[in-house]
C-alpha cells in the first residue's frame, strides 16, 4: 500500500472570499518515454483536465514550452460561452496523457484531458477530479494544522504499481 500524498493548502490573501489552491507537480510521459515535471492546480469543479496545447505539442523554436508529451488526442468542435455571455466555436484536443506522481514512480496513471489551445503556454494545468482521476485516486481535504495553516490535500492511491520488469513466463 503506498504512503499518503499530502499537498497543502495556499491561501490567497487579499481576496474576499480568501481562495485556495492547491498545486501539486505531476510527472508525464513524454513520445520519447521520459518523464517531464508539469506544474499543476487541482480543480475540484473541473471534469476534466486542462492542459494548454503548446505544453503537449513539440518543442520548437516557435513554442519553447512544449514537452512533447505522449497523448492520444482526437478534434472536437465545441461551442466555449465568454464572460459577455456571447458562444464560440473552438477546436478542442480530447484525449489522455499517461502520469505519475514524483514521489510514487511505481504508480502510473491514464487520465482523460482537453488539450486547449486558447490556453496561454504558460498556464498552470488544471487537474480535474472526473473520468479515471478518482478511480485512481482518492482525495481529502484536511482541516487546517500547525504545519499546514490553510489545510491540506491528502492523496491515497487506489491503483496496484506498475511492474518495474516484465513477469517471466
Amino acid at each position: 500500500m503506498p504512503p499518503t500524498l499530502t499537498f497543502p493548502i495556499v491561501a490567497l490573501p487579499g481576496q474576499s472570499p480568501v481562495r485556495k489552491r492547491v498545486p501539486l507537480v505531476l510527472e508525464l510521459r513524454t513520445r520519447r518515454g521520459l518523464w517531464v515535471a508539469v506544474n499543476f492546480r487541482l480543480d475540484t469543479g473541473a471534469e476534466l483536465c486542462l492542459v494548454p496545447l503548446a505544453l503537449a505539442a513539440p518543442r520548437t523554436p516557435a513554442n519553447p514550452v512544449g514537452r512533447d508529451l505522449a497523448t492520444d488526442t482526437t478534434v472536437r468542435r465545441v461551442a466555449r460561452t465568454l464572460a459577455d455571455g456571447r458562444t464560440e466555436l473552438v477546436d478542442l484536443q480530447f484525449g489522455t496523457f499517461t502520469a505519475r506522481f514524483p514521489h510514487l514512480p511505481r504508480f502510473v496513471f491514464t487520465w482523460e484531458c482537453v488539450f486547449d489551445p486558447a490556453l496561454a503556454p504558460t498556464a498552470t494545468a488544471l487537474l480535474g477530479i472526473g473520468g479515471r482521476v478518482l478511480s485512481d485516486v482518492a482525495l481529502a481535504l484536511c482541516d487546517p494544522s500547525r504545519e499546514h495553516p490553510a489545510g491540506a490535500l491528502a492523496v491515497d492511491v487506489l491503483v496496484s504499481p506498475v511492474p518495474l520488469f516484465p513477469p517471466a513466463v
